[in-house]
């Protein structure tokens, strides 16, 4: 059964949708356009077990509540400003070059970015600039497969998913961060 919780933070709201024990999706999304009577979500402005503690959070299984802590502690600390190497765990189905480009990109280190490119080469691949773009406009895991931090080759944002605002303002947060370490 899939379960979302709603996750306010600085940037916008994010959806995160986990399907038994794995996140399958992290997206920005309007929180008003969410059903908060809806027994399949969890609206949350805060991470600690009280927050979290609803008749929904309730009847999940203590595997499935861990993961979602685990989950919205390491994202709460991404969004206080706090580099994170996300272990959180995911799932999709892609193709072996998306699978590729994903993995490349999760090495991109927090408040630096690298070029389509750049990827492409590094991949060994030096001519699929095109093709890794459109890898990356298949992700459904923002910020923990963090396709905001691949930007064009002229230094201009290029496109994102959850839209070229929110990828700057995630550049902005992750450069701002790195600049007082």
């Amino acid at each position: 059964m899939q379960f979302k919780v709603i996750l306010k933070t600085i940037v916008s709201s994010i959806s995160l949708t986990f399907d038994d024990e794995f996140v399958t999706e992290l997206s920005f999304i309007n929180s008003n356009e969410v059903d908060s009577n809806s027994n399949r979500f969890i609206i949350v402005s805060e991470i600690s077990e009280s927050a979290l503690f609803t008749q929904n959070f309730i009847k999940l299984s203590n595997i499935k509540k861990r993961i979602i802590l685990n989950s919205l502690t390491q994202l709460e600390d991404y969004f206080s400003g706090r580099p994170v190497n996300f272990s959180i765990p995911v799932k999709y189905k892609t193709t072996s070059f998306c699978q590729k480009v994903f993995d490349t990109i999760t090495k991109i280190p927090y408040g630096q970015t690298m070029t389509y490119k750049q990827i492409a080469q590094k991949m060994g691949n030096p001519g699929a600039s095109r093709a890794v773009g459109n890898s990356l406009s298949s992700n459904k895991i923002l910020i923990i497969i963090p396709c905001h931090r691949v930007v064009k080759s002229n230094g201009e944002s290029g496109g994102y998913a959850g839209g070229i605002n929110n990828k700057q303002l995630l550049l902005k947060l992750e450069i701002a961060t790195k600049r007082h370490d």
